[in-house]
């Protein structure tokens, strides 16, 4: 906590603090395939906020792992200013065969190396997918042209659908 107040008349104040629920564990919010490791309560500069954090992790025969994140926040008035998801799922290139592959005709084959998906909660308008993927010219791995960058992230797509705004 910082900025803690307290009053001679028993009045107190907070600046800013965070308290994480799942300090000491995890929870499985889907078994097997949603767990949050953080989910915590906060206030900052008089704004309760809500954040929580996570892992995705997809079975197979489409085998990889991920994130989750999102964050809800409260005006100073009580209204939701803030309420984003964001999810990343990369598939694990260790793992023959993990990721669905697409022929592209006589030109190759394409795999995903990962898709994602920013959400927001209160202007969908504003939610963005985005997915990375290698081609592999005439099935050669040697050969091979990367379309974003091998891990995923929103900054590093290749393809995106969506509107950003700011």
């Amino acid at each position: 906590m910082q900025d803690l107040q307290v009053g001679t008349d028993g009045s107190f104040q907070i600046g800013s603090g965070a308290l994480n629920l799942l300090a000491e564990g995890e929870l499985a919010v889907v078994p097997d395939l949603i767990t949050l490791t953080e989910l915590q309560l906060g206030l900052n500069n008089g704004r309760l906020t809500m954040t929580v954090g996570g892992r995705l992790d997809t079975p197979a025969p489409v085998e990889g792992s991920g994130t989750v994140s999102g964050t809800i926040a409260l005006s100073e008035s009580g209204t939701v200013e803030t309420a984003r998801i964001e999810a990343l799922l990369e598939f694990d290139p260790a793992l023959n065969g993990s990721a669905p592959a697409v022929a592209v005709g006589d030109l190759g084959t394409l795999k995903p190396t990962g898709i994602g998906a920013e959400i927001d909660l209160r202007d969908m308008a504003g939610t963005a997918y985005y997915a990375g993927a290698v081609l592999y010219v005439e099935n050669n791995e040697q050969k091979a042209i990367w379309l974003g960058e091998a891990a995923i992230s929103a900054s590093d797509r290749a393809f995106a659908t969506g509107t950003r705004k700011g």
